[in-house]
């Protein structure tokens, strides 16, 4: 497993900082000075980016995304098996929140100037308060667009360290970190 690189603009579309985190989970930081220049995949990842920041806007007009800021985070689509980029509409939480729906997903060319693609990742917003919840091991969702979780559930099963349980059409999922399974609450 290859590590990750994510790299922090500003000014004319320069770099300023890197972060690298290893395949073990090891960051790296680096602060360019002067910065550099972003190369062709840079600028079409920042293209991408302003290609979701003009569907939010639309998106926001048809009240279909929650009432919050939203985060957009690019990834490249071969993760899914297609062309261009994937750029998530996250809708961002504060720490007394857990956001459990509400993201959309969208795919932009691999140049980053059209927007090839938007799916929502459910039907509506969902927010729930965190506060004094230090003890709760899982959260249960119903997935109504699709059978099985998004991988907006493992985010927030990540982000939130517990067990997402999702319950879609006929199935219920376990969702537990990376892994998703089906649940039997018979097994021990």
């Amino acid at each position: 497993m290859r590590g990750h690189l994510a790299e922090f603009i500003g000014g004319e579309n320069e770099v300023f900082y890197r972060v690298e985190v290893s395949a073990k989970g090891d960051l790296v930081t680096t602060v360019l000075d002067p910065p550099r220049s972003l190369d062709a995949e840079g600028a079409a990842i920042v293209r991408a980016r302003q290609q979701a920041s003009i569907a939010a806007k639309q998106l926001r007009e048809s009240n279909a995304l929650c009432p919050r800021k939203y985060d957009a985070v690019a990834l490249p689509a071969s993760l899914i098996g297609q062309e261009g980029w994937l750029v998530y509409l996250l809708a961002s939480a504060s720490p007394q929140e857990r956001v459990l729906a509400g993201h959309h997903r969208l795919r932009v060319s691999a140049d980053g100037r059209q927007l090839l693609e938007v799916t929502p990742l459910s039907r509506s917003c969902q927010v729930v308060d965190a506060a004094g919840d230090e003890s709760q091991v899982g959260i249960m969702i119903t997935q109504l667009i699709a059978r099985v979780p998004f991988e907006t559930h493992v985010l927030a099963s990540l982000t939130y360290r517990v067990v997402v349980l999702v319950i879609a059409e006929k199935h219920t999922w376990a969702v537990l970190g990376g892994s998703i399974e089906l649940f039997d609450p018979d097994r021990p």
